[in-house]
Formats: C-alpha cells, structure tokens, sequence
C-alpha cells in the first residue's frame, strides 16, 4: 500500500500539555489590549465630526448647507471641489451575477455586460455611463435647473423609477418642492 499518513495534530514539542494552558492567557491578554484600544477610539471619536453619506439622498449636503446658511457662492465652489453628488457611474458600480453592469442598484439600465466587454472599456462604451458621469448638463426639469445639481443631482434611480427617465428630475426632492 504506500506510506501512512502523518498523524493530525502536534507532534513532538507541539504536542506539550503545557503550552495549552497559556492560550487563555495570551487570549486574556490580546481582549485587554482590544479593550484599551476601543477606549482610545471612543476617546478620539468624540472629538471628530460625524460623515454623512446619504444613500439615495443626494440632497442632504446641500439641505444642510442651505439649513447653515453656506449656500454662498464661495461655499458652494468649495462644495464643488470637495463634494461628490450621486455617486452612481462616479465611484460606484452594480455589477450582478450574469455580468450586467449598472450604474447604481437602484437603476436597471442596459449597458454592455462584462462576459462581452472588459469591466474598464464599460464606463466610456456606455452612454448611460457617460451621461451620468457629466450629468450636471444633461439633468432635465428643476434638478438641471437647481444651483446644487453638482454637489447634489437628484437620485438617478428615483427618477428612473418615478418618471422612467434617469435624467429627470428627482420626485422627492425637498429643497424646492415648490416646483412640482
């Protein structure tokens, strides 16, 4: 028959009884370094200003600028800069299990799908990809209109959904609802 295996489990000085009693030890030792650390984080993080990233709300940095009075012109070009709006086909990516490519997941569009296309050609093939990667031009009704449209936009998806039309203006926008 051939050689047996090699027996599973420790072997020689592995297999020492000893060494087993100082994993809790090493274990007690690693929790209390886990607690000090947390300590120090919470220690720190009362000191640091809370990010928010709005999931489908694109419209909450430009609320808050409005609510705080920033909404000046030279707040809003420095929200420009620093800001990103929707992050759809900007940063952000859906790719299903078939391959489908989208540009959000709460926007079913056709685009080329990564079996036929290589992932990196799919965001410059893709007008849908195009368009909302420089959609301050593109956006209809009052998101084209709003001055906030490059730091907000509207979401994408909402749109799609509500009027089937990506580029339309956000249904639920609260910043001037006036407009509807």
């Amino acid at each position: 028959m051939g050689q047996a295996p090699p027996p599973a489990g420790p072997v020689g000085e592995d297999a020492d009884p000893t060494k087993e009693k100082l994993l809790p030890r090493r274990g007690h030792l690693f929790r209390a370094k886990s607690r000090t650390r947390r300590r120090s984080l919470a220690i720190r993080e009362k000191n640091i200003s809370t990010i928010i990233e709005p999931v489908a709300g694109p419209q909450y940095r430009a609320y808050f600028m409005e609510k705080s009075g920033q909404s000046d012109s030279i707040w809003l070009r420095l929200a420009r800069k620093l800001l990103d709006d929707c992050a759809s086909a900007r940063g952000f990516v859906y790719i299903k299990a078939n391959g489908d490519v989208w540009p959000c997941p709460f926007m079913e569009r056709n685009t080329p799908n990564v079996a036929n296309v290589p992932f990196k050609e799919i965001p410059n093939r893709s007008e849908v990809f195009l368009n909302l990667r420089n959609r301050e031009n593109p956006l209809k009704g009052s998101c084209g209109e709003c001055k906030y449209r490059t730091i907000c936009g509207g979401c994408r998806g909402r749109a799609l959904a509500y009027y089937g039309e990506y580029l339309a203006e956000d249904p639920s926008c609260f910043l001037y609802p006036q407009s509807r």
